[in-house]
């Protein structure tokens, strides 16, 4: 009995399209597998008649990209994949929200007080980087008061704003009463947004 091999699945692309063969990937809405890298040439005035990727790149290199339908279990890790980002993206953009609203309180119910001030507490959440960004939160630990914190070091701000002592050119504190609710949501955001941080520093960690 003979079989007839299966003709090769191929694609026009540009060079920089595809990073990695043999890896399964969703490509137009299907998860394929670019197995080989053909002939590559730079495009001319043909572009439009190699589908919808060469359109607009005349003078860029392009090449024939062969490729394979992914098996169920390339497609199973591909969707688990996508389903672990979406998870993450819907993570980040719930840290963005809650810091954004309690961002907002302080601003507008919280007091700017003048002098410097050294805060003793807990900080929560801190962003803050050595060229005088960033923001954090203090809660102190007699649970007197809550303060927002914003770094406000850079070269060209306006330092006569600060009122907390930092190590550098200072920052600008904004600060509330205590309150259970407000530091409860305060240390659950710290801790979300700390177990996203820990995520990103492993995968980049991996990469090196």
């Amino acid at each position: 009995m003979t079989t007839v091999q299966e003709k090769r699945k191929s694609i026009v692309l540009p060079v920089t399209m595809v990073s990695k063969l043999n890896c399964p990937r969703r490509f137009d809405g299907e998860i394929i597998v670019f197995t080989e890298k053909g002939k590559s040439w730079r495009l001319g005035e043909e572009a439009s008649c190699h589908g919808y990727y060469c359109i607009g790149r005349e003078g860029e290199r392009v090449c024939q990209w062969y490729y394979r339908d992914a098996t169920s279990e390339e497609i199973a890790l591909v969707e688990a994949q996508e389903n672990r980002e979406q998870q993450e993206e819907e993570q980040r953009a719930r840290c963005q929200l809650e810091l954004k609203n309690l961002r907002e309180i302080f601003l507008k119910e919280g007091e700017h007080p003048e002098g410097e001030f050294s805060l003793k507490g807990q900080k929560y959440n801190d962003t803050s980087n050595s060229f005088g960004g960033g923001e954090w939160f203090v809660i102190f630990e007699d649970k007197s008061e809550i303060w927002y914190v914003k770094n406000n070091g850079t070269d060209g701000g306006d330092w006569s704003l600060n009122n907390v002592r930092t190590g550098g050119a200072g920052a600008i504190g904004y600060r509330l009463p205590f309150s259970c609710e407000l530091a409860a949501r305060i240390v659950a955001l710290h801790e979300e947004s700390h177990s996203e941080r820990a995520k990103i520093k492993l995968e980049n960690s991996l990469l090196l």
